[in-house]
């Protein structure tokens, strides 16, 4: 399946049907980095629907996490879930917030 995307410089505002897209690091060659940041969302019953790895091209051995989950950025199960990623990652970015598609 092709995704396509609409950039804007404002998140859409909460549909109660969003998705929001992020990405980040841990640090390399800590074990376990990765799944502390998942369980973020999953202590907090934050369903993800995608998660994709790419090489940083920065240092060996070290990705950027493409993660898509339910919610928008403004929930504030969500909100304190990308907190605490955030707090464990060597980079994070909010990507964005919209409604999901009837695709899922």
């Amino acid at each position: 399946m092709t995704r396509f995307v609409a950039l804007a410089a404002q998140d859409s505002p909460p549909s109660g049907q969003d998705k929001t897209s992020l990405g980040y690091s841990v640090p390399a060659d800590v074990p376990g980095s990765l799944a502390r940041s998942l369980q973020a969302f999953s202590g907090r019953s934050i369903n993800l629907t995608k998660i994709e790895s790419r090489p940083s091209r920065h240092h060996l051995g070290e990705y950027i996490f493409l993660v898509d989950c339910e919610g928008h950025r403004s929930d504030e199960q969500v909100k304190d879930a990308l907190a605490e990623v955030e707090d464990q990652s060597s980079f994070f970015k909010v990507l964005g917030s919209y409604p999901r598609s009837s695709e899922g």
